[in-house]
């Protein structure tokens, strides 16, 4: 009974967050988490629509940090912790998330582009350049541009 009233929450959180009603949809993950506190994707969730529609940073952390100790090696999670973390300027913290999720999935182009921009704004340009090519080598168009930006010096010298 518990098992179909989790899940029902859940996919009531999933159709709201569908709809945009984002804040119906976190009620129905908060359920989720009161019935079940070790189910981590209702975290993930709460933390993506924190991050991504609300932009309260501190939120989505938290969500994160709460899935995390759940499954702690989780990429996507990793990754939008950092994102997290770099958009509210916290930028070595936002390091060792990247750094992470890149130990995670070595190969994911926009993991080696979110460390080469934040290793680039932490004045390490050596570092964030070829972290950059590392993703416009696994197919991350966009990073062409940033290298343009940012790297062009570097291959003039």
């Amino acid at each position: 009974m518990k098992a179909d009233y989790l899940k029902a929450h859940f996919n009531k959180g999933l159709v709201y967050e569908e709809l945009k009603e984002y804040k119906q949809a976190i009620s129905s993950f908060d359920m989720v988490n009161t019935l079940q506190p070790g189910f981590f994707e209702a975290y993930k969730r709460k933390g993506d629509i924190y991050l991504f529609n609300f932009q309260d940073y501190h939120s989505a952390i938290v969500e994160y940090d709460n899935a995390l100790l759940i499954n702690p090696i989780h990429f996507e999670i990793t990754n939008n912790r950092g994102i997290a973390k770099h958009r509210s300027g916290d930028l070595e913290e936002a390091l060792i998330d990247y750094e992470k999720a890149a130990m995670l999935s070595p190969k994911n182009a926009i993991v080696c582009f979110n460390k080469g921009m934040i290793n680039i704004a932490l004045g390490k340009k050596d570092l964030g350049c070829k972290d950059l090519y590392q993703s416009l080598k696994l197919g991350y168009k966009d990073a062409d541009k940033e290298i343009e930006i940012h790297c062009q010096q570097l291959i003039n010298e």
